[in-house]
């Protein structure tokens, strides 16, 4: 990514960072929790229901997704409605289409006999690739702060008076339930949930400001920023460092706030540009992942960095297939067979080619002579 220039093209990068809630400025103020194309929403939670005579009372949940401008992209995708009568895990998932930036996710309760709507909800949770993302009120202990009623009026119960028919909470003290309607339909985040309101940071290597996708990047200066950290063949996900250097040291006071940004997404952009550096080619996205740690150097009288640490799925996600020419993976197959045990050593190898011959075969290759398989030899 740094600054490749190769045949007819010169290579930027641009680096969009958005915080686990951003804000948009429509009507009351709408707040969304971030989210990109592509990435994949897992919801879960627990249900259950009062048993009655006349039929058990339903719930489900569902995840919306939302532009720009807060406004819902495509229908709610929704869960199945469903009625346990035994505090149940229950999840919907959901793949964010193209022109997301956040999402919110639904609650939904329908009274099937009875006044009263008892479809229960409780302990939510949320994921976005993979990466847990905190609610403000996930389980009712705060009453229905920060949910946002569509039908009727959500409401919290509890069990305390050991009511027959009615359960304790899944955890904690409160759960969710429908009220008095037929249908309860309620949101998260409401505009008044607690959140870091911080706006989504978009960077790129050149100079002055370009736009990608209708938004308007931030020029750095700095074609090495963005850098692919090496890994052992066979291992894990590949990471991303994106760093800052040079910078003034007062700008470290910009980073104080490290819980606001850990986990926050970021979407890394490949900037294909004539030789000329000023005609763009092509902009496509190079990597995915969320900010899993931020570092700061500074030194005393000069300049101060930045370093910050992404982790993604570039490795794992880019192959076609699921195996992989790794001792790990050959080992499930197999525990006895050794066959890639030394693959990840292989580039730290010297050969020679021609010159001197080494006083022994095993001080070149660090082990068997060459031309056998731990045996001894002559060479090839």
């Amino acid at each position: 990514m740094a600054a490749i220039e190769a045949g007819e093209a010169i290579v930027h990068g641009a680096v969009e960072i958005t915080p686990v809630f951003a804000t948009f400025a429509v009507g009351a103020g709408l707040l969304g929790i971030a989210c990109s194309p592509g990435q994949t929403v897992d919801l879960s939670w627990w249900q259950n229901t009062y048993v009655q005579p006349g039929g058990n009372d339903e719930a489900q949940m569902g995840i919306a997704f939302l532009d720009s401008g807060a406004a819902e992209i495509a229908p709610v995708t929704w869960s199945a409605l469903a009625q346990p009568t035994a505090w149940t895990q229950r999840t919907v998932s959901a793949a964010a289409p193209a022109g997301t930036v956040a999402i919110r996710i639904y609650m939904g309760m329908h009274r099937l006999a009875g006044s009263h709507n008892d479809g229960y909800i409780d302990d939510v949770a949320l994921t976005i690739d993979g990466f847990s993302i905190p609610l403000s009120n996930s389980g009712a202990e705060s009453g229905t702060s920060w949910w946002t009623n569509v039908t009727g009026a959500i409401d919290v119960t509890n069990n305390t008076l050991g009511s027959p028919g009615t359960p304790a909470p899944h955890s904690g003290t409160f759960f969710f339930a429908g009220g008095n309607n037929v249908d309860t339909q309620a949101y998260y985040p409401s505009a008044d949930a607690p959140g870091v309101l911080v706006n989504t940071l978009r960077f790129w290597s050149g100079h002055g400001n370009i736009e990608i996708g209708g938004n308007v990047f931030l020029g750095l200066g700095d074609r090495s920023f963005v850098q692919q950290s090496a890994g052992a063949i066979g291992g894990v996900a590949q990471g991303l460092n994106i760093g800052l250097s040079g910078i003034e040291p007062n700008v470290l006071t910009l980073m104080e706030d490290v819980a606001s940004f850990r986990g926050a997404s970021v979407v890394v952009y490949r900037l294909i540009f004539k030789p000329g550096g000023k005609i763009g080619l092509v902009a496509h996205i190079f990597d995915r992942g969320r900010i899993d740690t931020i570092q700061s150097d500074e030194t005393v009288g000069g300049p101060a960095s930045i370093v910050v640490a992404m982790e993604s799925a570039a490795r794992g996600l880019g192959r076609s297939l699921a195996r992989m020419r790794s001792d790990a993976d050959q080992r499930l197959i197999s525990s006895l067979d050794g066959y890639f045990s030394q693959t990840a050593y292989a580039p730290e190898k010297e050969l020679y080619w021609g010159g001197p011959r080494p006083v022994s075969t095993g001080d070149a290759h660090g082990g068997a002579v060459a031309g056998t398989i731990g045996g001894t030899g002559d060479g090839f």
